[in-house]
Order: C-alpha cells, then sequence, then structure tokens
C-alpha cells in the first residue's frame, strides 16, 4: 500500500461527533485506526455505489438530482434522506415543473426509496460534489457516468 508522503496530506484530523469517536474506539484498536480504515476504504465504497446506481435514473431525473444538491446542507446525521426530503419540498413547484416535465417526481421519489441508505448517500454525494468539479468536466459528462 502506498502510503501519502506529503506532510500537509497526512494531517487528516477530522472532528467527530462524541458518538463516532466511541464507536471507532469500540470497533478498532483505536479511534485513529478506525478513521484511517473508513477513509481509505471510502474511494471503493463510492466507485462500487456509482456502479450498482448506473442505469436506474434518466438524464432529466440526474439533472434534476444534481439541481436539488444545490438546495442541500450535507448532515452527516441524515446521510440518505436528504434528496428524498429535498424533493418532497420542492416536487411541487412551477420551476420543477417547468424545467424538468418529463420527471414524475412521485416516481423518482420511488426510485430513491427502493435504494438502501448507503446508495441514497453516495447518490447525495455524487450530486453534491459535481459543484467541485473541474471546469472541463461538463454537466453532461458527470451525469453520463450514471447512465447506461
Amino acid at each position: 500500500m502506498n502510503l501519502v508522503k506529503d506532510v500537509r496530506l497526512m494531517n487528516v484530523c477530522p472532528r467527530i461527533p462524541e458518538y463516532c469517536h466511541e464507536l471507532l474506539g469500540r470497533l478498532w484498536k483505536t479511534t485513529n485506526q478506525g478513521a484511517e480504515w473508513l477513509l481509505a476504504s471510502f474511494p471503493n465504497l463510492y466507485e462500487r455505489s456509482l456502479k450498482e446506481l448506473r442505469g436506474r435514473f434518466s438524464k432529466t431525473e440526474l439533472e434534476l438530482l444534481l439541481d436539488l444538491a444545490d438546495a442541500l446542507v450535507q448532515m452527516p446525521e441524515m446521510a440518505g434522506h436528504l434528496l428524498i426530503f429535498t424533493l418532497r419540498d420542492h416536487m411541487m413547484l412551477p420551476s420543477i415543473k417547468h424545467n424538468y416535465p418529463g420527471v414524475d417526481t412521485i416516481a423518482l421519489i420511488d426510485k430513491l426509496v427502493a435504494l438502501d441508505v448507503q446508495q441514497r448517500a453516495i447518490l447525495e454525494i455524487w450530486a453534491g460534489a459535481y459543484k467541485y468539479t473541474p471546469g472541463d468536466i461538463s454537466r453532461g459528462d458527470y451525469i453520463s457516468e450514471l447512465l447506461l
């Protein structure tokens, strides 16, 4: 395994709630060991979940999810539930019906509910991360990774 040699990158010291600290300490020898394992395993889990999600949503549904993600405040305690709540809050707005005329919001909510919580959380991360992508990645290219 290649370890990060740059000291600036090695100093990952997230602030976590006490319940997370206690759980990590209980499941691993040390809290730091648990945090390292979780952080190192995340990219693989993320990519695997995206593969599982591929083909489940239309292009227009994914565009809507990207736009809804702008209204999301990422809260780890709510991971896997934010998109559903946000879509329910926004589904009757005229702008949703106007900008996404082909999207059946009830059917989209049903699709989201049918996912497991980890898949929904990864979808929330994916949608929220778009605004941080480099400028040379178009919205269409970003969405295409979840299309068949």
